[in-house]
């Protein structure tokens, strides 16, 4: 006998054979143990500060740069970016690679 007389005949046994087929697949899915992504964390540090009511000068001026200015002379700074908008600021540190973060915002 060959598949095609077997689904013509009784299609409902190929229709469970295929749900079962289906189902193991799922749970084999959800079991399976890997990571296509791998876990990453790069060494960044976000400073962001709020000084309300206050223009993008002032907050630049005021908060910004001070924050800049120190964090500059700290060894294993790769980068700094800063943005200064109404009433809000926010300074991104990038650091070298291999450097504890941890230790490092401390």
């Amino acid at each position: 006998m060959n598949l095609t007389k077997i689904s013509i005949e009784r299609p409902t046994l190929v229709v469970v054979f295929f749900s079962v087929l289906a189902f193991l697949g799922a749970v084999s899915y959800y079991f399976l143990s890997y990571e296509l992504v791998p876990k990453f964390n790069p060494p960044v540090i976000t400073v962001t500060t709020v000084y309300p009511g206050a223009t993008p000068q002032e907050v630049e001026n005021a908060v910004t740069r001070p924050i800049e200015d120190a964090m500059s002379s700290l060894e294993s700074v790769e980068k700094i970016t800063s943005y200064s908008k109404e009433s809000f600021s926010l300074v991104r540190i990038s650091l070298e690679t291999g450097v504890d973060v941890d230790f490092f915002l401390q």
